[in-house]
């Protein structure tokens, strides 16, 4: 959650990151997910993107019924993501920290 704070030392998150427990498959799914938010706000900030206010629009509706819904389900989407992490996790069987 603290990445969507502006002017927040990402630098320091990401180096907190690494001396935390967190797994290094989890780490890793958290930082590819923000690559199209980082790559489409560098685009639309170095005005190679240029959006219209229609474009606007279309675009809320439809990322907000998808952000709707994985507010409400956001429970069941975690629960599913975890247990597939447990399954594919690089860690060795002894040394897991999801719980």
């Amino acid at each position: 959650m603290l990445y969507l704070f502006p002017f927040f030392p990402n630098d320091l998150l990401c180096f907190l990151a690494g001396l935390s427990a967190i797994p290094l498959p989890l780490f890793l799914i958290l930082l590819i997910g923000r690559l199209p938010g980082i790559l489409f706000g560098a685009l639309l900030g170095s005005g190679i993107v240029e959006l219209s206010a229609g474009w606007w629009l279309f675009i809320a509706a439809i990322f907000l019924p998808v952000f709707i819904l994985i507010f409400y389900y956001h429970n069941q989407i975690e629960n599913y993501l975890l247990k597939r992490l447990r399954k594919t996790s690089f860690e060795k069987e002894g040394d897991r920290h999801i719980q």
